[in-house]
């Protein structure tokens, strides 16, 4: 199924599905709850972008980040047409990127990539910097300064800890610094360039996730 396809008729829900979630200690005491999903509204994308649009994320009550493939981030407004609020990121090529596949924005961070070139800048001032390596990106998420990378960020890192496949490192230290979070049991490493293995992502108690083999 195209990009396009699937994002034209966008969905916009409680986005419970991120690779990060941090637990209290209140909630570490309680069951494990699977998230759930609500659909709180539907929107159509106009027809000059829906072919383009590779991620979404939560902006706020009334808007959400959309990434472009070539053309950049913008916030979008919750009503039809998704009409532009503000452009957050710019186009690909001005930070570094040949496109653009994920974003995530934290209160500190915007942080966009491609495969395991991942481009970060403060949300309010700053200059983008560029991290370049031969690694691979499925998915990430962050919360405040932390990055958390579905994949492997470089085979360097992934050396050290072979089967690894949930990474975390410090925005604000530059990315200098990977520690694995899961790693993957009784069945055969990811090759690189692959989450591989047949590893998928589910639910973990509390509130993180984990994978497993199929």
């Amino acid at each position: 199924m195209s990009v396009g396809r699937s994002f034209r008729r966008v969905t916009v829900a409680c986005l419970a599905m991120v690779l990060l979630a941090w637990p209290t200690p209140a909630a570490e005491q309680k069951e494990e709850r699977l998230p759930r999903l609500a659909v709180v509204g539907r929107f159509t994308l106009p027809e000059r972008v829906d072919r383009t649009i590779v991620d979404l994320r939560w902006a706020g009550k009334d808007s959400i980040y959309l990434a472009d493939l070539t053309g950049g981030v913008i916030e979008a407004r919750l009503a039809d047409g998704l009409p532009e609020i503000r452009r957050v990121a710019p186009p690909a090529t001005r930070v570094g990127l040949p496109v653009i596949r994920n974003v995530a924005i934290s209160d500190k961070w915007i942080v966009v990539a491609h495969l395991a070139k991942i481009a970060w800048k403060p949300v309010v001032g700053g200059t983008w910097q560029l991290r370049e390596q031969r690694g691979y990106i499925h998915e990430f998420d962050i919360r405040g300064d932390d990055l958390v990378i579905l994949g492997f960020p470089d085979i360097e890192t992934y050396d050290r800890s072979p089967g690894g496949i949930i990474w975390q490192s410090d925005l604000s230290k530059g990315l200098s610094h990977w520690e694995m979070l899961y790693e993957q049991r009784g069945c055969a490493g990811p090759r690189r360039g692959s989450t591989g293995g047949g590893a998928r992502i589910v639910a973990l108690p509390p509130a993180r996730r984990l994978h497993r083999c199929s």
